[in-house]
């Protein structure tokens, strides 16, 4: 079951990132390789993200898991808009008051 869920969850990272990067357009500006999701986020945040994330991809492994499984997908999905597509994330975010990213140290200090 747990091999399923992964699978699920990857196929499901994988297919709604591929469909992002083919309407959003990538520039340098939106490419932030070290961006970071926050740790804690309000749950009314949350839900917004959600909103903007869900799409159904078939039958999740478990009714039991459903929920787990969207939240992966959602922070997967979230994790590579923060660090391919950071411009249309922020705005999103900004719209809403939402502090969900951070960056790293982008000058290689450590």
């Amino acid at each position: 079951m747990k091999n399923g869920l992964t699978t699920y969850c990857a196929s499901a990272i994988a297919t709604i990132t591929r469909g992002l990067a083919s309407f959003l357009p990538k520039n340098e500006r939106s490419v932030r390789p070290k961006a970071c999701l926050v740790i804690r986020i309000p749950q009314a945040h949350w839900l917004d993200l959600v909103g903007m994330v869900k799409d159904e991809h078939g039958p999740v492994p478990s009714v039991d898991l459903h929920e787990t499984a969207n939240d992966v997908i959602v922070v997967g999905v979230l994790t590579w808009m923060s660090k391919q597509r950071s411009d249309f994330l922020a705005e999103f975010c900004r719209s809403r008051n939402v502090q969900l990213v951070k960056v790293g140290d982008v000058s290689g200090a450590k």
